[in-house]
């Protein structure tokens, strides 16, 4: 992910891993996967890059969390964190992770199988620092 010096867009590269979700207000909106897994040979990726407004959110997660299978193996699944996000989706980007993070954890039985990481982020319209 790359936010150009502009501070009206981003850029992401998404290569296997569920494509970002994008809340402008309350409404989210699933960026475009970019390409499969770094390494494939011959396998394309492109950037996606779109407009950010001041107190969007952006959600990213590996599979991890989506995968996390209860103990009869059913998986926690995409919709149930989408519907989690809209939940949190006015609350600070920390308590959206922990959210997001609790439910796997909980669907899991405590004992997920897979990685799992989740960075979320807010436009909060300050002027980026530049160094």
């Amino acid at each position: 992910m790359q936010f150009p010096h502009d501070g009206e867009t981003v850029e992401v590269l998404n290569a296997g891993h569920p494509p970002p979700v994008h809340f402008h207000g309350r409404t989210p909106s699933r960026w475009t996967a970019t390409g499969p897994l770094f390494g494939l040979a011959g396998a394309d990726h492109a950037v996606h890059s779109t407009a950010v407004h001041t107190g969007d959110l952006i959600v990213i997660c590996t599979d991890g969390l989506e995968e996390a299978r209860a103990p009869d193996r059913r998986p926690l699944g995409d919709q149930q964190l989408l519907d989690l996000m809209s939940a949190y989706a006015n609350e600070p980007p920390q308590r959206v992770a922990d959210a997001l993070v609790d439910a796997a954890l909980e669907h899991s039985g405590r004992r997920l199988n897979d990685d799992a990481l989740v960075v979320v982020l807010r436009k909060d319209g300050r002027a980026a620092a530049s160094a």
